[in-house]
């Protein structure tokens, strides 16, 4: 099937094929041959066994049909299986075999960690999330220390997992986020993309000591349907709303399981938890027109409001919620801000001002549609105008995520030719260093390397 990933073939089989030939000698169905050691059928034809008949009817079109969309949401149902954090990956996932790098997420923890994470293999069924730390303000990184592959060559399509997050909560503790989703077919012409089962689902782990040589994390909690690429946020009555999207990328092999509910959900939503995390119940949300990925983001304005911002095809666009994101506005195009077809980054600071990365020299430029010249900018307004302009990287990157240190450092990782150089860069940067339009802080440092992919098997 044109498009299909084949799974390699499971080490386990050879080994279930001598159990199947064991068992049936023992149970006097099969002999082995004296000569050859080959078995041999000693019972006549007729009373050897026949192959139960098809469940449905297939000569019947529409039985058919019915029972191969049954099948495959069956099929879907093994990305409910727990996916496994490792914490000792073998050398397959030593930088020197990893080839490919999108940015994910970073995180900064109370000690003073930072926590990096990014997609390897390929933003396709063959994806899965890598994560790496730094003790030294990003000086230096470590080798991968986690590592989230949800891949079994037993499935007859791959079970992956393609966007991941970090977040550090109000107490401390350190939430990773994730997807897990079975898919199969990367969409015709799209290089970079891949379809699912579009129910997908999102996974919570929970660390309460991620600054500890080896943190201890919670077993793995599917939260919601959906994918969440970026961090939560939290409201001014302290509840905490996570970004999901849902029923995205729906499409061969699953082009038709769950498609009544996939249209029907299809759009950016906000998770809520009124209780730090124990519990989380579906808010609202709202679609954008001509999206398939969403990627939103939000921060809550001095009125109380909340300003979310989405990716589609034809630019940024924005909707408000006045009610804490049960109910959102009609979307509609921002005054004054424009991008690429790509993923930004919005943050309220801890100052009060509002930082916004995006690409273009100005914060009214598209940059022409091409994925450089990523740009960091200041609200001191709530939004309604922006200052500033410190370029943090000039060249081909995308996909910023970003936190803020307890002393206004800012931390801005994102990827470099991702399938080609392979590169996880970070800027370390304060405001002054965005209003200054370049780098006055003394810690003040572009380009800084996090991972670099050495497998070299891409053209």
């Amino acid at each position: 099937m044109k498009g299909f990933t084949r799974n390699p073939v499971s080490p386990f089989r050879p080994l279930f094929a001598a159990w199947c030939v064991s068992a049936a000698v023992y149970a006097g169905g099969v002999t082995a041959d004296a000569a050859g050691g080959k078995p041999a059928v000693i019972c006549a034809a007729e009373e050897m066994p026949e192959y139960p008949p098809p469940r449905v009817d297939m000569s019947n079109p529409d039985e058919a049909r019915k029972f191969y969309v049954d099948t495959m949401e069956r099929l879907a149902d093994f990305s409910f299986v727990p996916p496994r954090l490792n914490q000792d990956p073998p050398p397959k996932y030593a930088y020197t075999n990893l080839d490919y790098a999108m940015n994910g997420t970073v995180v900064l923890t109370p000690g003073g960690r930072l926590w990096a994470g990014w997609l390897s293999g390929g933003d396709d069924p063959n994806g899965f999330f890598v994560s790496n730390r730094s003790d030294d303000g990003g000086g230096t990184w470590s080798e991968p220390l986690l590592v989230i592959d949800g891949h079994d060559a037993c499935l007859p399509v791959p079970r992956f997992t393609l966007c991941a997050d970090y977040w550090c909560d109000p107490d401390g503790r350190l939430h990773l986020f994730h997807d897990q989703t079975m898919g199969g077919y990367a969409i015709p012409g799209a290089r970079g993309c891949t379809t699912s089962d579009s129910r997908r689902g999102v996974w919570e782990s929970v660390c309460a000591d991620p600054d500890a040589p080896r943190p201890h994390w919670s077993k793995p909690r599917r939260i919601s349907d959906g994918n969440c690429l970026n961090k939560p946020i939290v409201l001014a009555n302290s509840d905490w709303l996570l970004p999901i999207a849902r029923g995205i990328h729906a499409g061969a092999p699953f082009a038709d399981a769950f498609r009544d509910i996939c249209e029907r959900v299809k759009g950016a939503w906000w998770l809520g938890s009124s209780d730090k995390g124990k519990t989380w119940k579906m808010r609202g949300g709202c679609r954008f027109p001509d999206s398939t990925w969403f990627e939103h983001m939000a921060y809550q304005m001095r009125d109380g409001r909340l300003r979310m911002f989405a990716r589609t095809r034809k630019g940024i666009m924005e909707s408000y919620s006045s009610d804490n994101g049960y109910t959102w506005t009609t979307p509609a195009f921002p005054d004054g801000i424009r991008h690429p077809l790509s993923r930004f980054f919005v943050r309220r600071l801890a100052s009060g001002n509002v930082l916004f990365v995006k690409h273009g020299l100005k914060i009214d430029d598209d940059n022409k549609g091409q994925r450089c010249n990523l740009t960091a900018w200041l609200s001191r307004d709530d939004g309604k105008t922006w200052v500033g302009g410190l370029v943090l990287e000039p060249a081909t990157c995308s996909y910023p995520d970003g936190v803020e240190g307890s002393d206004g450092t800012i931390y801005v990782t994102y990827d470099h030719e991702r399938d080609r150089a392979a590169e996880i860069r970070m800027a370390r940067f304060t405001e002054e260093d965005v209003l200054a339009g370049k780098l006055i802080s003394p810690r003040g440092k572009l380009g800084i390397l996090v991972f670099k992919g050495q497998k070299r098997n891409r053209p």
